[in-house]
């Protein structure tokens, strides 16, 4: 369960990529002070825009009150005195919270919805979207490491316009995660998307892991989790260890959570220097490539995700990307003109683009439209 983000930042943290013009979100702010608990769920769905504009007015037909978004957005928020739905849509996926009075409300809410939407985006098979558990490990402090824990659904919209670049982002992002390979190395300037796609390989790898979870579940192997009223399973999150620290990385903690199953996933961002060649003085690459051989000989699915500013491969230690252990090492870069333009349409904004910007330029004017 979620609380409603009532405030301006609390919204735009939990949905990044749905900015809400402040005019509209004082209304939303009055009706989400009215609701107290939610549900989330999603489901695997057939799309197009107008079926995603034939579900907004069915969903307006059917309970009233405020509509925000539109498929140009891939997202919809829809609210009245003591109901606010929020949907999203991310290829193959449906995704959406449902905020109430009580869990009865929420759960009678959802069962409208799925009625509704299993009539009109062809419903294969509902599932719950289970959170990222993020495991933070922050400094080495006697002898141990620092760690803060935190949950985050990680479910805004990354559109392929955003890395034209990748022929097939949904593919690619499955091939990494399915392979036998290990590692995936993220290079380029700052604002160029790395954080972004990290975030969608784990939201992805999240999904896969509640999918398998789920399975366990019908075969009677699990037993945790359950709404036994409903006969719902609610999958644990996905443990993801992150850190950005060189002291961190240079201890074995880290990467013994990763090697016993404590955590499905490392991330380690703007460790530029660590991934400098062992010669170099670079100590922590002789952890990081024993953990990595021990995910590749022994323990498949667990990933190393690596993100850096180093602007050539070159000047990465040649162990850590060979064939068998990395799976690909990737240069985000600006998006020329002409692709801005195309990113800028699928957002909603017809505008001509005169240079080579970046995401994160691209998003800011996109969110400073929106307000």
């Amino acid at each position: 369960m979620i609380r409603f983000p009532v405030s301006m930042d609390a919204w735009t943290r939990a949905y990044p990529e749905f900015a809400v013009k402040a005019s509209h979100f004082q209304e939303l702010e009055e009706v989400g002070k009215s609701v107290t608990l939610s549900v989330t769920g999603r489901m695997r769905s057939s799309l197009s825009p107008p079926l995603f504009d034939k579900v907004t007015q069915l969903l307006h037909q059917q309970w009233g009150g405020k509509l925000i978004g539109g498929w140009h957005q891939n997202e919809l928020v829809l609210f009245t005195k003591g109901l606010v739905v929020v949907m999203g849509v991310s290829p193959p996926l449906v995704a959406y919270s449902i905020f109430a009075n009580s869990i009865n409300e929420c759960r009678t809410y959802e069962q409208d919805l799925l009625r509704l939407l299993d009539g009109t985006f062809q419903l294969r098979e509902p599932a719950i979207r289970a959170p990222i558990d993020v495991v933070w490990y922050t400094k080495v402090v006697d002898g141990g490491i620092l760690q803060y824990r935190f949950s985050e659904m990680m479910d805004e919209m990354v559109f392929p316009e955003s890395y034209p670049y990748i022929v097939d982002l949904h593919k690619y992002i499955r091939s990494f995660i399915e392979g036998s390979e290990a590692v995936l190395v993220l290079s380029g300037p700052p604002g160029t998307g790395k954080t972004r796609l990290i975030r969608r390989i784990l939201r992805v790898l999240g999904d896969l892991h509640a999918e398998e979870m789920e399975r366990e579940w019908k075969k009677g192997r699990l037993v945790d989790d359950i709404d036994a009223d409903n006969n719902i399973f609610y999958p644990p999150g996905l443990n993801v260890g992150y850190t950005t620290q060189a002291e961190v990385l240079q201890a074995s903690e880290i990467y013994l959570a990763l090697l016993s199953g404590h955590i499905g996933a490392l991330v380690l961002e703007d460790i530029d220097f660590h991934l400098k060649a062992r010669k170099e003085g670079n100590v922590a690459m002789y952890q990081l490539l024993a953990a990595s051989d021990g995910l590749v000989t022994g323990l498949g699915g667990k990933k190393v995700i690596v993100s850096t500013n180093l602007e050539e491969i070159t000047h990465i230690d040649a162990a850590l990307i060979r064939p068998g252990r990395c799976f690909d090492t990737l240069h985000t870069r600006l998006l020329s003109p002409e692709e801005g333009e195309v990113l800028l349409q699928k957002l909603g904004h017809t505008v001509r683009v005169c240079e080579s910007l970046s995401l994160a330029d691209l998003y800011k004017y996109h969110n400073t439209k929106q307000t």
